[in-house]
């Protein structure tokens, strides 16, 4: 009997310890995120610097940077150097500022005279979240979000625009 009642007992344990259970980080998507924008003000941890045409360096992360960009990410798995320096040809101080802000912080400010610039290089370094796609007459059309008086629109430029 008191056999029985072990294997029981353990039977019952062994039931419990197979049983998983689903932990879940109730507010990962804004931690990471303001993870995301913290980290880009400030300056540790940072392994990348990017150059300019006009010798501008903006320090980054790699890890953000691959995230974010198809471009990065097949240069960060090709070189594996600790601390890696990608001069970008054609972009200047700016460029790179509106580029990391927009990986870091998830938006951009861009005046209307800057958006053809802004989306170009956007375009070359394959940016995550801001969807192209062709319109019927094989001319390219860019998605994106404007908030206007914190009203979010979905607008399309069209391909007169780029």
């Amino acid at each position: 009997m008191y056999v029985l009642q072990v294997y029981e007992n353990l039977r019952r344990i062994a039931i419990i310890m197979s049983e998983k259970f689903s932990l879940k980080w109730n507010d990962f998507h804004s931690n990471a995120s303001k993870s995301f924008r913290t980290l880009r003000g400030e300056d540790y941890l940072q392994d990348v610097t990017l150059v300019g045409d006009d010798h501008s360096q903006v320090a980054g992360h790699k890890l953000v940077l691959s995230a974010c960009s198809e471009y990065f990410k097949e240069i960060f798995k090709r070189n594996r150097h600790s601390s890696t320096l990608v001069c970008l040809e054609g972009m200047f101080e700016k460029d790179l500022k509106d580029v990391m802000d927009y990986m870091y912080i998830g938006e951009v400010n861009i005046f209307q005279e800057d958006l053809d610039r802004f989306l170009n290089v956007a375009q070359r370094l394959k940016l995550e979240g801001l969807l192209e796609k062709e319109d019927r007459f094989g001319g390219r059309i860019y998605t994106f979000r404007k908030k206007i008086d914190n009203q979010d629109y979905i607008m399309d430029l069209g391909a007169g625009r780029i």
